[in-house]
């Protein structure tokens, strides 16, 4: 009994260093892509909700794009704080204000259920998807623009503002999904993704993902599902920056995390729950072996970084030794977070929204 148990740890163990490895010696997926003029137009859509510490500098970055060909519209969802009294002072900017009088049904998903709305006033061939507490690279729109012609949907890098442990563990996270792609991208990155309109609504428009918790992973998972190819950019000029959020915060964010894991393929799924389990791991190996507990931990975490450096340098981001070290102390503790949510979480808060997991 007690051999199995080792064994058990053991192969999850080599799974993991396996799957880090892998990524280590696996090339950059770069795609042809045919560079667009400013001629087409771009729809850009900000969902936003209660967001007034943070909307004036989404559309500052927004209206400050080096691409000029673009429209922005934005939902403003019920918000009772400045923000509709802020969005007001951008109308005279390519800014459509559209004050949301309805609500979404219950458990149903927000943003999906504003997307949907905000697609009448889309006159784009690209519809850009962007979250009203992130701001964007100047070169955003144009670059995102630039890969866009053979995929009907693609995403471009998220970072974090202001925390530097939770920006490189998006970065590196991020990262390693696009290590991933080859002629598609297995998920999608909601907060900075772009579609092309007549893909999307071939898919059935984005009412189709009002009935998930993960709106972006849906639509990636059902343009691949229908023969439609998708990307992740990976590269710093789409970057994105979101605001840091509290423990509690993330916790709720896994949990809606959770229902687009289930969509990723069997061996992404696979590698992610052993990842969740390494810290339990890692405790029931000292049990056994404290030499052999040390050996495996100095051994996936030095791998780990030397992904993570791979990544970090690709985005061109700056970063000391003693930033990776705690990035690996971080996600070692926060990781299981996966696991435990999975388990025994039901409900979460999204937006100040009550939700329950399916």
């Amino acid at each position: 009994m007690v051999n199995n148990i080792l064994d058990i740890i053991l192969g999850i163990s080599v799974v993991l260093i396996a799957s880090e490895l892998f990524l280590l010696i696996k090339p950059w997926h770069k795609p042809k892509v045919k560079i667009e003029s400013n001629e087409t137009l771009i729809s850009i859509i900000v969902c936003a909700r209660n967001e007034e510490s943070f909307i004036a500098d989404c559309i500052e970055s927004l209206i400050n794009q080096t691409y000029k060909n673009y429209e922005i519209i934005v939902l403003n969802d019920h918000s009772t704080d400045k923000t509709g009294e802020i969005l007001a002072t951008y109308v005279e900017n390519k800014v459509h204000v559209i004050n949301v009088d309805s609500h979404p049904e219950t458990n149903q998903n927000p943003k999906a259920f504003l997307l949907n709305i905000g697609r009448p006033y889309c006159h784009g061939e690209f519809i850009a998807i962007a979250d009203a507490d992130c701001v964007y690279a100047p070169h955003w729109i144009a670059s995102m623009v630039e890969y866009s012609p053979p995929f009907g949907l693609i995403s471009g890098v998220a970072g974090v503002l202001n925390n530097r442990n939770q920006h490189l563990e998006w970065l590196a996270a991020i990262g390693r999904i696009s290590l991933l792609q080859t002629h598609t991208c297995p998920t999608a990155i909601g907060n900075n993704m772009m579609v092309r309109a007549q893909d999307i609504d071939a898919i059935g428009g984005f009412s189709v993902a009002m009935d998930s918790m993960t709106e972006d992973v849906r639509m990636n998972h059902l343009m691949n599902k229908n023969g439609i190819n998708t990307h992740l950019v990976h590269y710093s000029g789409v970057l994105s920056r979101t605001n840091p959020i509290t423990f509690k915060e993330m916790i709720s964010q896994r949990k809606r995390w959770i229902e687009g894991v289930k969509l990723l393929p069997i061996p992404i799924k696979l590698v992610l729950y052993c990842q969740s389990l390494w810290l339990f791991l890692l405790i029931g190996m000292i049990g056994y072996s404290v030499h052999l507990a040390l050996l495996f931990l100095l051994s996936y975490s030095l791998i780990k970084m030397t992904v993570d450096v791979k990544v970090l340098r690709h985005f061109s981001e700056k970063f000391t030794v003693i930033e990776l070290l705690k990035l690996e102390m971080f996600r070692l503790f926060t990781t299981p977070i996966f696991l435990i949510t999975t388990l025994f979480g039901s409900n979460f808060v999204w937006k100040n929204r009550q939700f329950k997991m399916n």
